[in-house]
């Protein structure tokens, strides 16, 4: 059965965090922990804050179910008391060498509980419930973060609609004549009239 999940577009905005600003995305790993409950709302290619399909590439590309959750692997491992996995054709040797490792990595690392329901907790607030005012402070707090485009930004005298338009040309979302060049619309000299 193949699933069909439609990411928002908001999600997607998210994910980007993690190529356009890689110090903004350490900051919320660090601080942020997969809580295993009965795993399944967790899928299985996540092992805490690490992704399984990137540390065992050749292994995730032969299984037969990639987006199958964590509880349903561990069901598995109660019945056959290993780590079954479903490949779609036999390993070479130096393939079951990274499933043992994988397998490993498993019984050191995965400690499910048996009842409630998986959660997310944030440990960058007391309450270690994640909001946005929450992740901003402990951003702006870290004296090694080189990035002070919040307080450029956010933080002076113009009025919002400026500070919200100056948000949207920082992220990308605004036509902008480098925008515009790099997509090949105008050519340099146009861009150096738009300047003028």
């Amino acid at each position: 059965m193949e699933s069909h999940r439609k990411v928002s577009n908001i999600w997607k905005d998210i994910m980007m965090v993690e190529y356009r600003k890689p110090q903004i995305h350490a900051t919320y790993v660090e601080n942020a922990k997969i809580q295993v409950g009965n795993g399944n709302s967790i899928l299985f290619t996540w092992l805490g804050n690490t992704s399984l399909s990137l540390k065992f590439p050749t292994l995730f590309n032969v299984v037969c179910f990639k987006e199958e959750c964590l509880g349903d692997v561990l069901v598995r491992k109660a019945i056959f008391n290993e780590w079954n996995f479903v490949f779609r054709r036999n390993l070479f040797d130096w393939e079951k060498e990274s499933q043992t490792e994988l397998s490993n990595l498993l019984d050191s690392g995965v400690v499910p509980r048996d009842e409630g329901e998986d959660r997310l907790s944030w440990f960058g607030y007391n309450s270690n419930v994640f909001s946005v005012k929450s992740f901003y402070n402990l951003f702006r707090a870290n004296p090694s973060n080189p990035d002070k485009t919040f307080e450029l930004i956010w933080r002076n005298a113009a009025p919002h609609r400026v500070q919200c338009f100056g948000w949207l040309v920082y992220l990308g979302r605004v036509k902008t004549s480098e925008y515009l060049l790099r997509l090949g619309i105008v050519n340099k000299t146009a861009r150096s009239d738009f300047q003028r």
